[in-house]
């Protein structure tokens, strides 16, 4: 009889609270199972440009229909073949079909704006009526004296949430802001569009800052994109000058 390999969900329920565990994620898939959760969070924690590709062959051939999958594998190609046009040209090639792909019709998008962080989190259960209204009124108060603050700084500050939450929270709001077909305007959402990270690296790296944040440590998330090895100066210099632009243009 031939023997078949289990495919796991996504996330894999057997395994995606031991994501930091390298040994219990290859125990897991020695077991014959497919499971992208766990080949995926291997190829965070490998220590070479061609491991972390092997492991992202594996996940993409379990999910072949990914296509934010698939460009986070050509990137990886490219790093090791720079000068390989082939791959240059497939990565090109999937980014476009990636855009057109996220193209929603009209009639299919949402009928309101994205919702605040605040309500977000609100419908999450990681923030209740009481806290939202304080942190709002604190935020008015610095408004009035002519300081900018946002409710994320301000969740952070005051221990409210966790910076894991919080990111996944900034997560489902990028989500909505595409269905609504607000444009991208922020870096992450820049670098996200045009396919030089994946939502998960996003979403890591807003973990990231929002944890130095935590430590009263701030740090821009195009530096710890570049610490990540995620992207390089001259991609996050390209993404900089395109916001720049966007918001010019707001004006015009």
């Amino acid at each position: 009889m031939q023997y078949m390999a289990t495919v796991c969900a996504r996330p894999c329920p057997e395994i995606s609270h031991q994501t930091n565990n390298p040994n219990a994620l290859r125990q897991h898939l020695l077991t014959g199972a497919c499971c992208m959760t766990a080949w995926l969070a291997l190829a965070d924690q490998v220590l070479t440009l061609q491991q972390r590709l092997d492991c992202l062959t594996r996940a993409a051939a379990i999910a072949p229909e990914d296509l934010d999958l698939q460009i986070e594998l050509l990137n990886c190609h490219a790093a090791l073949s720079p000068d390989n046009q082939e791959i240059a040209a497939q990565l090109r090639q999937t980014r476009a079909l990636r855009v057109v792909r996220n193209v929603r019709p009209y009639a299919l998008r949402r009928r309101e704006p994205a919702r605040s962080i605040g309500r977000i989190l609100l419908t999450l259960g990681a923030l209740n009526d009481m806290d939202l209204h304080k942190l709002l009124a604190e935020q008015r108060r610095y408004r009035d004296q002519q300081q900018r603050v946002l409710l994320g700084e301000l969740i952070i500050r005051h221990n409210l949430v966790p910076p894991a939450a919080l990111a996944r929270a900034l997560m489902i709001q990028y989500h909505e802001r595409q269905d609504y077909g607000s444009p991208a305007a922020l870096l992450g959402e820049i670098l996200v569009q045009d396919g030089y990270i994946s939502l998960r690296q996003l979403e890591l790296a807003l973990t990231d800052q929002l944890r130095l944040l935590q430590l009263n440590q701030r740090d821009s998330l195009g530096k710890i994109l570049m610490r990540r090895s995620v992207i390089s100066w001259p991609i996050l210099q390209q993404a900089i000058e395109r916001q720049h632009q966007i918001a010019l243009a707001s004006y015009i």
